[in-house]
C-alpha cells in the first residue's frame, strides 16, 4: 500500500510539520508516559508542576525544547 501526502506550502506548513514528524512525536509521548508510569511504581507524588517540569525534561532530552 502507497499513501501520498501533498501540502500547498506555506500555508499548510502546520500541517505538513506534524506529518513530517508524527512518528518523532509518537516517540516522545510514549517516552513521557514511561515517565510518568516510573513515578507512580516508585510512589513519587507528581503535582501539576511537577507533572508539567518532567515533560518539559523529556522535551529538552528529545531536542523539542531547550
Amino acid at each position: 500500500m502507497r499513501a501520498t501526502l501533498t501540502f500547498e506550502l506555506p500555508e499548510d506548513r502546520a500541517d505538513f510539520l506534524a506529518a513530517a514528524n508524527a512518528s518523532s512525536l509518537a516517540s516522545l509521548l510514549e517516552d513521557i508516559d514511561n515517565e510518568i508510569r516510573s513515578h507512580l511504581k516508585h510512589g513519587v507524588d507528581l503535582d501539576l508542576d511537577n507533572l508539567r517540569a518532567e515533560i518539559g525534561d523529556v522535551l529538552a532530552r528529545a531536542g523539542w525544547r531547550e
